[in-house]
């Protein structure tokens, strides 16, 4: 679909209404970017200019994508909002307009889609968290491939965790994952950790690499076992709290060996839209 992508300041009154409709969410994700900017050392200054540039442009791009398209936004910060403003990005003229914006609307959709993934990260890692401790508890080493997810299929509905709505896991797909990996960690097999007690076997972690968080952006399901990575309980914790350049190297790796996989299960992703789900942009 041809549009003609415009400059729009922030003082014209259809960015400025615009914006008010969506200030919960602007502040939000101007925020989010200012706090992804320190922590990637692009920022030394305690507020970033950057950030609010980035806001702004989220702006336009609500506005590009109401006139493109006739619907309204109306939650800013889902990954159902996500998936339309996607539709912007992969209009005809926007490559053109992102560069004669100094690149600065791209940016802002990376930085968006690490935004939205981040709002439910919390959530899904204290279900991964969970997991774990399920699938150390119950020390079943035996595993049966009868309910193995072997190609695409479509996400489960969500589930009540508490308060909240999580997509369940399948813990036979992260009992495969580690039977796969013989125990090992996968970004090392000389990383030791200790013996369990249950089953007599390396104590070993699953870890999403597309990680749950991101289940909202893909029709099929992310839980099987070419998506989950046997890692020691170091790498682990450092795939989710680590610097970025440490952070990415992981990820490199592991998304290096199961690349060529994910097309079989209907994911088609690229490193670079990985990173994005690990708020490195």
């Amino acid at each position: 679909m041809s549009y003609n992508f415009r400059k729009i300041f922030a003082k014209d009154s259809l960015f400025l209404k615009t914006k008010e409709i969506h200030k919960n969410g602007y502040a939000y994700f101007q925020q989010y970017a200012d706090n992804l900017t320190k922590h990637s050392g692009r920022s030394k200054s305690n507020k970033s200019g950057k950030a609010r540039s980035y806001a702004n442009y989220l702006i336009r791009l609500v506005i590009f994508y109401q006139e493109l398209f006739g619907k309204k936004i109306n939650n800013l910060l889902t990954f159902a909002t996500l998936k339309e403003i996607e539709k912007v990005v992969n209009s005809e003229g926007f490559k053109e307009y992102n560069e004669n914006e100094n690149r600065f609307p791209n940016a802002t959709f990376n930085c968006y889609v690490s935004c939205v993934t981040q709002i439910n990260e919390k959530r899904e890692n204290i279900i991964d968290l969970q997991l774990n401790e399920i699938l150390e508890a119950e020390g079943n080493v035996e595993n049966s491939d009868d309910n193995l997810i072997k190609g695409a299929q479509k996400r489960k509905e969500k589930v009540r965790n508490g308060d909240v709505l999580t997509y369940p896991r399948n813990k036979e797909e992260s009992l495969e994952a580690k039977r796969l990996s013989e125990w090992q960690c996968e970004l090392n097999s000389n990383h030791l950790t200790f013996t369990s007690n249950i089953n007599q076997k390396p104590y070993m972690e699953a870890h999403h690499l597309i990680p749950m968080s991101a289940q909202d952006y893909f029709e099929y399901t992310l839980d099987f076992a070419d998506n989950i990575v046997c890692l020691c309980p170091n790498c682990h914790r450092k795939i989710h709290h680590a610097k970025d350049e440490l952070k990415k190297e992981m990820v490199k790796e592991l998304f290096k060996m199961r690349e060529k996989k994910y097309n079989k299960y209907g994911i088609n992703i690229t490193y670079k839209q990985v990173l994005r789900f690990y708020g490195i942009v």
